[in-house]
């Protein structure tokens, strides 16, 4: 009975193994991918990785009047901070700072962007260097 145990017990490990190396070769394949298309709607897509940006920078590449407006969390007050699409119809005031607008998005934040057209294959800048990088 032990030697059936033993046998069983190398069975459950070995198949964990192969679980974890699959899994974990599967995270790595999908670690880099990015949205191919962002769509009328909530989308979530990750932040500048190299450095704060200014909205405004975060969204150039963006086709004129394709989006919305984007948050971003800010863990450390426990609120959402926005940044509208300024078309020249808002009030001066309303991507205030003092009024909950983004100045920064932080490096790594996860971003929401509220799209009003579909965007195919978008390009986000890393950071404000690569603004001349659109498409």
């Amino acid at each position: 009975m032990s030697f059936l145990r033993s046998r069983v017990t190398v069975v459950v490990v070995m198949t964990l193994l192969v679980v974890s190396m699959l899994g974990a070769s599967l995270g790595v394949a999908m670690a880099n991918q990015r949205n191919t298309t962002l769509v009328p709607g909530f989308n979530l897509i990750g932040g500048p990785l190299f450095a704060d940006i200014a909205p405004d920078d975060f969204m150039a590449c963006a086709p004129d009047g394709s989006w919305e407006v984007i948050y971003i969390w800010n863990a450390e007050n426990q609120t959402w901070r926005h940044y509208f699409n300024d078309s020249g119809s808002l009030p001066d005031y309303i991507n205030d700072v003092e009024a909950g607008g983004i100045k920064k998005i932080p490096q790594l934040s996860g971003v929401v962007v509220i799209m009003k057209t579909q965007w195919t294959n978008p390009y986000v800048p890393d950071d404000a260097s690569q603004i001349t990088n659109c498409g």
